[in-house]
């Protein structure tokens, strides 16, 4: 089995936050945590020190990051696809994937996310197979 490697991972990450909301609702979250507690509060970027989210994206991704948490401590929370308009899941589809490297750096379990990319492999060479012998 070959060796996985970080630009793969990468490359995964950055399929899966561009697609998934819950993938990428997650890295928010994660990345959210990574700032400095200042930066979490202001809803800034005080620190260019590589770690949580750009002076571009930080106000957005931390408003987004806001209502989640939100949303969490309702009795009843809505699923993620009501939770947000449909500018702002396209918006963090946007924002999301360059994040990808960052939350590689973390706690990100990297034989879990090994595993899943096999996974995701597997299933795409059994349909290409099962698409040329219906042919």
């Amino acid at each position: 089995m070959k060796k996985m490697t970080d630009t793969k991972r990468i490359a995964f990450l950055q399929y899966m936050l561009s697609h998934s909301l819950k993938w990428a609702v997650r890295t928010m979250l994660r990345i959210y945590e990574n700032q400095t507690t200042d930066e979490r509060y202001s809803g800034m970027t005080i620190h260019e020190n590589g770690i949580g989210f750009n002076s571009y994206d930080v106000g957005k991704m931390t408003k987004y990051v806001r209502i989640y948490q939100r949303n969490e401590k309702k009795e009843e929370p809505l699923p993620l696809e009501k939770l947000y308009t449909q500018y702002e899941i396209t918006d963090i589809f946007r924002r999301a994937p360059k994040y990808a490297a960052q939350l590689l750096k973390t706690k990100v379990r990297v034989d879990e996310l090994d595993g899943i990319i096999r996974e995701c492999e597997r299933k795409k060479e059994e349909q290409l197979t099962q698409g040329s012998e219906a042919k």
